[in-house]
């Protein structure tokens, strides 16, 4: 029989949402997250062809191992977002050169949305009143990009129809995050808020919700703890860690037990507490294993969520960032933008530090054109922002942060910066 080069052709029989010609070179194989991919790679020639597959990566996590498949058929159960990425059937039987087929997997997926809530109060007309804002950032992992849609209540939020709300999608995040802005509270922004996902339902994806009630109640957690130290007994002890909230004190919350502690187990022990307001809260518990003899005895420590701090740490690692960045952007400041002045310190905990705004020495208060946010969502958490809005020339001036914390070692730290048009 005579020879014949080898001939390949990438067909599917798994589970797929769609099978596409995007160009003559380019197929395109949709499938969601978890479904089972069956790819086939159906071949010609005398004699018979071997078959190998291979893959470039779909995503720098993903690793393709090229012990491949010498296999006509490539089944991938289960299949996961990093597996995405295009794949190569290769086809050889010696017989001129070898014949090579791609196709382009694309796994679709949406995760369930994540809801975080930062707060920021503002003093308004030289503090005279507050302000108090609410920032619900609301962000998610999809393919493809999701739809984002908020409600108070059941109530669809509509900023075109509501002068209280922005909906803005902010910059440097990732994923894919939107955020609804709740200016100087109402009564009616005390609500249930939810942020609604979807991807509409390609590959028969469901949309996915997260809701968060907001009320005037709403802080972030901070841990107080009735002790620095655990003096522990010696072998047999048992050491209990307790963890009770305000809001319902005599009922315990999460508990570490600490069985037979020994001189092993000697060493600190990290407590996290967050609610999904600002940031988490921390606090490590030492436990100083001593020589008794306390057999069968247990001791209790209770961790205690509270809403004022026990501990207060020193301030270090001021720094200082503009948007849009002059160096970064090869750009001048330029009149009629707007600028952000950013200013961030590292402290334990976030909630107790205070930012100082002054220009040219005189300090700031929000106007119409300069907005001060406390802890700018758009930003590390804890950092402060000074936005400048419609840059004028009677903005060109020396801006100054100062930052200090009560019961802190240093003072204050402070950092200047020139704003002018050639800066």
């Amino acid at each position: 029989m005579k020879q014949t080069p080898a001939n390949a052709q990438i067909v599917h029989s798994g589970a797929a949402c769609n099978v596409k010609d995007e160009s003559i070179n380019e197929r395109i194989y949709t499938i969601k997250e978890g479904d089972t991919m069956v790819l086939q790679c159906i071949v010609k020639g005398h004699p018979r062809p071997q078959v190998r597959w291979t893959k470039t990566a779909g995503s720098a996590s993903d690793k393709f191992q090229e012990t491949s498949i010498y296999n006509e058929t490539l089944r991938i159960e289960g299949i996961q977002r990093v597996q995405g990425g295009r794949y190569y059937c290769k086809a050889d039987n010696g017989v001129g050169v070898a014949a090579i087929k791609s196709i382009r997997v694309d796994v679709q997926y949406l995760d369930t949305p994540v809801l975080t809530v930062h707060q920021t109060i503002s003093d308004v007309r030289g503090s005279y009143y507050q302000e108090k804002t609410v920032f619900l950032r609301c962000t998610v992992n999809s393919n493809p990009p999701a739809r984002f849609i908020w409600k108070r209540g059941n109530t669809l939020i509509e900023q075109s129809k509501d002068n209280g709300v922005d909906i803005y999608e902010p910059l440097y995040t990732q994923g894919e995050t939107k955020v609804l802005k709740l200016k100087n509270l109402r009564p009616k922004d005390f609500a249930d808020y939810t942020c609604q996902v979807s991807v509409r339902n390609v590959c028969n994806i469901e949309d996915k919700s997260v809701t968060f009630r907001l009320t005037n109640a709403t802080t972030p957690p901070i841990i107080k703890l009735s002790v620095d130290d655990i003096c522990g007994g010696g072998s047999w002890q048992d050491v209990v860690l307790t963890v009770l909230f305000p809001s319902a004190p005599k009922s315990a919350g999460p508990t570490l037990v600490l069985r037979a502690v020994t001189q092993s187990d000697a060493g600190f022990y990290n407590c996290t507490a967050f609610n999904n307001v600002g940031n988490p809260a921390r606090k490590n518990v030492n436990l100083v294993c001593q020589k008794k003899s306390l057999t069968g005895s247990q001791m209790h420590l209770t961790i205690f969520i509270l809403s004022s701090p026990h501990h207060l740490t020193a301030m270090t690692n001021l720094t200082f960032q503009i948007t849009p960045d002059s160096n970064k952007d090869s750009e001048t400041i330029q009149i009629g933008r707007d600028l952000k002045l950013s200013c961030h310190v590292d402290a334990t905990p976030q909630d107790k530090v205070n930012y100082t705004w002054y220009k040219n020495g005189a300090p700031i208060f929000n106007s119409d054109n300069l907005i001060l946010l406390r802890s700018d969502p758009e930003m590390e958490p804890g950092t402060s922002s000074l936005d400048i809005v419609d840059i004028k020339f009677s903005d060109l001036a020396t801006y100054s942060c100062v930052v200090n914390f009560p019961g802190s070692r240093v003072p204050e730290l402070r950092v200047d910066v020139n704003i002018s048009q050639s800066s």
